[in-house]
């Protein structure tokens, strides 16, 4: 079993061609199954459906995707062993922030832009009321309140040592106190 698939959340049922439960996954709207596929950390499936189901581009549901499949790279950089694990010394902030490495914060600044875009895209959504919702809750994050998210996720989930979730978690406390949290 590969070692990312830990991060992965299980299904509360295993997918099953039996009618009882494959017709209503069949009969699902295009949100609800994006929602499923996303769920499931599909983001094959998740592309795919962008694909088929033009309603759902553009808007909320493709910024959602964007910022899933980013945050999936974060954690699997992390998760991957691109990092050398401290033999026990104390690494300075500086070392730490040379082993994350520029694509880190390339990653980082890409996932927040992916909420930028969907708010200057979209301030109106249209379409299905989890379309709707969706917008809303996007529009309400901030790019420093999600810098903040993630970083502090990702020391939590899925910093290699603890020296790399500290340097994690200092990392996201500026951006807490930034001014446009609390717009």
């Amino acid at each position: 079993e590969h070692p990312f698939l830990q991060f992965c959340t299980p299904m509360e049922v295993p997918l099953s061609l039996q009618p009882a439960t494959f017709v209503p996954r069949m009969l699902a709207g295009a949100v609800t199954l994006m929602h499923r596929s996303l769920k499931m950390n599909d983001y094959l499936l998740s592309r795919r459906l962008l694909q088929h189901f033009p309603a759902l581009r553009g808007g909320p549901t493709e910024s959602t995707v964007r910022v899933a499949e980013k945050f999936k790279d974060l954690r699997r950089y992390l998760a991957d062993g691109h990092l050398q694990v401290g033999t026990g010394e104390l690494l300075s902030d500086e070392l730490l922030e040379m082993q994350l490495g520029k694509h880190f914060e390339a990653e980082l600044q890409e996932l927040v832009s992916a909420i930028k875009w969907q708010q200057k895209s979209s301030r109106h959504a249209e379409g299905p009321r989890e379309t709707r919702e969706e917008a809303v809750l996007l529009q309400s994050l901030s790019g420093p309140l999600l810098t903040f998210y993630v970083l502090v996720d990702l020391a939590v989930s899925a910093a290699p040592y603890s020296q790399m979730s500290i340097h994690l978690l200092k990392k996201a406390s500026p951006y807490l106190t930034s001014s446009e949290v609390a717009q």
